[in-house]
């Protein structure tokens, strides 16, 4: 897998990239709903309704920004076009939320490798602690065996992350035989007695598209700026 961070990429036009497929999968459209955590109230720490994400473990919520000193601030690191909120991991040592993508429409294609996904967004933690973020696409076969996975993110290494956001992204061929994936956007909270798991992302994103084609030229240039779904 290859891995991407901080990058700087050029816009490419959406109607180079957006293509309709059978089953209502739309290739070069962020797959992911309410990808930058604007489609529900933001709070200050306690957990509040996330539309579009199912949360599988601990107390995963949105935050506004500047809700608390504690919190993201709007002029912390972070995407330029931030709104008011966006995702950490509330009280748990493990947050974790995930959206999941029938793949059976593009099985075909996916089996012949012409299908790709690109998986990024902004990931970090609002406290110089040692929290972190995930961001991670895992892939199932129709009997619902793992087949292969790939992630981007912070982790905890021993040292204290900077606050704030950074961009991560990771891109390569659906693997043959996947007929669904599952994204997952997971904050791990380091157990030093801090109250709050810091972990953070806000405009994350995960697309499929044709391979070869403009990933080869363009690198999915500009993704977070295509069509999106809350």
């Amino acid at each position: 897998m290859k891995i991407c961070t901080h990058a700087v990429l050029a816009a490419v036009p959406l109607c180079a990239l957006a293509a309709a497929a059978p089953g209502g999968i739309i290739l070069g459209e962020n797959l992911l709903n309410n990808h930058d955590a604007e489609a529900g109230p933001g709070g200050s720490g306690q957990v509040v309704p996330i539309p579009g994400w199912s949360v599988t473990e601990g107390l995963f919520t949105v935050a506004a920004y500047g809700a608390t000193p504690e919190t993201l601030q709007l002029g912390d690191p972070g995407p330029a076009d931030r709104a008011a909120n966006y995702f950490t991991g509330g009280g748990s040592d493990t947050s974790v939320a995930e959206q999941r993508f029938n793949l059976f429409p593009l099985a075909s294609r996916i089996d012949a490798g012409e299908i790709s996904f690109d998986l990024r967004g902004w990931l970090g933690a609002a406290s110089a602690d040692f929290d972190g973020a995930l961001l991670s696409v895992t892939f199932l076969d129709n009997t619902l065996t793992e087949i292969g996975s790939a992630s981007t993110g912070t982790v905890i290494r021993g040292i204290a992350n900077p606050v704030g956001l950074s961009f991560f992204a990771t891109d390569d061929l659906i693997p043959v035989g996947a007929r669904e994936a599952v994204v997952e956007l997971t904050f791990l909270r380091n157990t030093n007695g801090n109250a709050f798991n810091d972990g953070s992302a806000d405009n994350v994103s995960f697309v499929v598209i044709p391979s070869p084609g403009p990933i080869a030229l363009f690198g999915f240039a500009g993704v977070l700026g295509f069509q999106r779904r809350r």
